[in-house]
């Protein structure tokens, strides 16, 4: 399905769309290219359908498996999504492969998930982690750890009001902190990329 133009990818997003296809970039190392052709071959078994070298356009399906790689490229990738079977392997294998040779995929191929459940839940991801909202029911959360990387970023949305991703970025915290926080409860989003605290830690 012709969803996303190509032309709005990132090059490093455009050459993994191309990796994931099958191309043979010339840049790439042999032991790349036969991490792609495993994960490929996985993926195929569970109906992921790459499509055509020349393609102009992503398909929810590779934007899925781009928003993966991207996610095992961090350090606890649990954090945004869970993938399970045989796909997580070969997927962690390509990540760190990617970022062995200085290919880092930035934080928008994940975000980017949130428009693609559907097309995950067939390739056995779940990105419920990633769009979780602590419902009222749920339990006060519990503030952070005295003198903790959390406290701090807490202490300044709290005097902010409301933070972006980008103001939190500036003061060390970085996205992956951040979305911790956000499914611990102790951040609300207010819209993408912005945040205020919780009205339960608000209240003391």
């Amino acid at each position: 399905m012709r969803v996303f133009s190509l032309a709005r990818l990132t090059s490093r997003e455009r050459y993994v769309i191309g990796l994931l296809r099958g191309a043979d970039p010339g840049s790439a190392s042999g032991g790349l290219l036969a991490l792609f052709d495993r994960l490929r071959t996985t993926a195929g078994e569970l109906g992921f359908r790459p499509g055509p070298l020349t393609g102009a356009y992503a398909s929810r399906q590779e934007l899925c498996l781009l928003g993966c790689i991207a996610a095992m490229q961090r350090e606890n990738p649990g954090v945004l999504l869970k993938i399970s079977g045989a796909i997580r392997t070969p997927t962690l294998a390509c990540a760190r492969r990617l970022a062995f040779e200085g290919v880092h995929l930035n934080h928008a191929s994940i975000s980017r998930l949130s428009g693609m459940i559907d097309a995950c839940k067939e390739l056995s991801v779940s990105t419920a982690p990633l769009l979780q909202v602590r419902p009222r029911s749920q339990r006060r959360p519990l503030p952070p750890m005295p003198e903790s990387l959390q406290e701090k970023a807490l202490a300044f949305v709290c005097s902010r009001g409301i933070a972006s991703s980008r103001d939190l970025a500036a003061l060390g915290v970085s996205r992956q902190v951040v979305s911790l926080m956000f499914k611990q409860g102790l951040l609300v989003r207010v819209r993408t990329g912005v945040y205020r605290a919780a009205s339960d830690l608000k209240r003391g």
